[in-house]
């Protein structure tokens, strides 16, 4: 069971390709393996978390999204997912309640497909890693709770 963190590039609302080269020049910044078949790299920071970050595997078109499989946090890698994010031009959507778009660009809120400024209409703009911490911890503690009462841990 993971905290599950979604990019996406949009345009005109609908998904749009992602530049593959700028994701993969700050991947590469990175202690990494993969990709395996499916396209999940494994990705390893100094602080000891590791996340599974699934983009594209061998042959795979689909260059509109990547995500990352998250199970202990860090600020290590909440700076990765910044920095794909904003190297991609992608919003994050991230499993929160209330949920809400979270965007690396100003620019980004009117490319957001129709169903998504309905749901939610108040997209918030990060501008730092910093931001986007402060964000992701409140909907990663949320989901904490979440998987000790479904596991039937307690801590």
């Amino acid at each position: 069971m993971s905290f599950d963190v979604f990019l996406y590039k949009f345009q005109y609302g609908e998904p749009a390709l992602i530049d593959r080269n700028a994701v993969m020049a700050v991947l590469n910044r990175y202690d990494f393996s993969g990709p395996n078949e499916y396209g999940r790299y494994d990705v390893r920071f100094p602080d000891g978390v590791d996340v599974e970050f699934w983009a594209w595997g061998p042959g795979e078109e689909d260059d509109t999204n990547c995500s990352f499989s998250i199970r202990g946090m860090s600020r290590d890698l909440i700076s990765f997912v910044w920095e794909v994010a904003t190297a991609g031009d992608m919003s994050i959507l991230a499993p929160m309640d209330p949920f809400v778009p979270i965007l690396t660009s100003s620019n980004q809120k009117e490319h957001l497909p129709a169903d998504r400024t309905r749901e939610c209409p108040e997209a918030i703009v990060c501008e730092s890693p910093g931001d986007l911490e402060r964000l992701l911890l409140y909907g990663y503690s949320d989901w904490q709770t979440y998987r000790d009462q479904v596991s039937g841990n307690s801590t």
